[in-house]
């Protein structure tokens, strides 16, 4: 509950990813330190996640 807090004071941002291979992209924002939250899966080739604006950025 605190952490929701946190980022809801800081701002977040809910983007959605479509490409051939998703977990690639999650693979890479792993290996970023790019903290995502609220991943939901739409299709095999595509999900909706929240980032933090400053992450965002950087993505």
């Amino acid at each position: 509950m605190l952490t929701g807090l946190v980022n809801r004071l800081r701002g977040q941002v809910r983007i959605r990813a479509e490409c051939a291979f998703p977990e690639r992209v999650l693979n890479l924002c792993g290996a970023q330190d790019l903290a995502f939250w609220d991943l939901e899966w739409e299709s095999p080739t595509a999900f909706t996640c929240r980032l933090s604006r400053r992450d965002w950025k950087r993505l």
